[in-house]
Order: C-alpha cells, then sequence, then structure tokens
C-alpha cells in the first residue's frame, strides 16, 4: 500500500493540500506501524524472560537419593 501512497503523490492533478494530506497520512502510519513494532518486541522480550524465569525454577532441585 506504501508504493501506491507514494504513486498517488506523483499525481500532477493534485494540489498542495492533497500531497500534504497524503505525506502526512504516510508519517502517521509511518508512527503507528513503529509503535506496533515496538510492542511486538517488547511483548517477546517479556515472554522470553517468562520462559527463562520458569526454566530455571524448574531445574532448581535436589535429587535425594536413600540407600536402604
Amino acid at each position: 500500500m506504501g508504493a501506491w501512497r507514494w504513486r498517488q503523490l506523483a499525481d500532477a492533478s493534485l494540489t498542495p493540500f492533497d500531497r500534504r494530506e497524503i505525506r502526512n497520512y504516510m508519517k502517521d502510519t509511518e508512527i503507528a506501524l513503529g509503535a506496533g513494532i515496538k510492542r511486538m518486541a517488547d511483548k517477546e522480550i517479556r515472554r522470553e524472560a517468562e520462559t527463562a524465569k520458569v526454566a530455571k525454577k524448574r531445574l532448581d532441585f535436589r535429587i535425594i537419593r536413600l540407600d536402604f
């Protein structure tokens, strides 16, 4: 969809207002995409930390050997 916007900007029939609106839309979209990617990365980091914490808890045990 982004390439379509760039081609639309090249249209000679657009007014300066239309061009500015398209550029503002593209900037807003870029900001929203960046925020979404950051949220996904943060979520992945938290998930990896929780997984490591759970794995550490599971490995922290003792085996008692009783010889009768």
